[in-house]
């Protein structure tokens, strides 16, 4: 089995604090620039705005199963 100790939930927390504000960031920048874009249509507009929500609930969900694997691991271990 793995033998992590307790630090190894800090980097975990630390990791997905990082991989949270890059979506973040990756998201924010996304969207001013297709809201800026006057070349675009409305409908490309609209479905960059979809794939943003969806990126950012696929990262959610990433992030929360993630979390609790590792809460997991590192509880299971000690």
């Amino acid at each position: 089995m793995l033998n992590i100790h307790f630090g190894a939930l800090a980097v975990f927390e630390i990791a997905l604090v990082l991989i949270a504000v890059t979506v973040i960031v990756i998201t924010v920048t996304g969207v001013i620039l297709v809201a800026k874009e006057k070349q675009l249509s409305m409908p490309v507009r609209l479905l960059w705005f979809v794939l943003m929500v969806l990126f950012n609930v696929f990262t959610l969900i990433f992030f929360l199963i993630w979390r609790k694997n590792a809460r997991t691991v590192v509880e299971g271990n000690s």
